[in-house]
């Protein structure tokens, strides 16, 4: 470029700087905001205040086909967590009893057990949904645990005993 051409750019750069009456400098700040804790929430269940427990009245000195067995009184399942909790239950049995493929096992929430509620989850089936709405962060809800012989049993199940596991599973309900 000539010394004439760049004395014309800048001639024309400083008169058009003049005709806006501003600069082209431009302010800049920042500012900041303190730190937040987050915390995630907590899952956690309990039956009648613990982790893991055993429910002695179930058992039955004389269960006949078609006719159920059930707690005296509901075991109670509570939130400890944070978070609502969908319930679903499963029920195992331990060992080959001849009672496992004849054996209906049911938890069903309500305040009052009775053996005309009837249990309908065979052992080892899915777990199943139970109590309706989620369980909300420090809410409980009673269940009673029904067990049921199939009214076609074999005599081959007579005196037969077998130990059931009921699993209750507390599943985080998005909010």
């Amino acid at each position: 470029m000539t010394a004439g051409a760049a004395l014309f750019a800048a001639a024309a750069f400083s008169i058009a700087l003049l005709g806006t009456g501003a600069t082209y400098a431009l302010w800049n700040v920042e500012g900041s905001v303190d730190g937040a804790t987050v915390r995630s929430g907590t899952a956690g269940l309990v039956v009648d205040g613990l982790a893991a427990t055993t429910v002695t009245t179930l058992s039955s000195p004389a269960l006949l086909p078609g006719t159920s067995v059930t707690t005296e009184a509901p075991v109670v399942v509570t939130n400890t967590g944070s978070v609502p909790l969908a319930l679903k239950v499963a029920t195992t049995a331990d060992g080959s009893s001849p009672l496992t493929g004849h054996l209906a096992v049911t938890a069903v929430p309500t305040q009052e057990c009775s053996t005309s509620i009837g249990a309908s989850s065979r052992l080892g089936d899915p777990a199943v949904p139970f109590g309706g709405a989620p369980l909300g962060p420090g809410e409980s809800r009673p269940l009673c645990v029904v067990a049921t012989l199939d009214p076609g049993a074999p005599a081959s199940v007579q005196g037969a005993a077998l130990t059931v596991t009921l699993v209750v599973d507390g599943t985080q309900v998005r909010r």
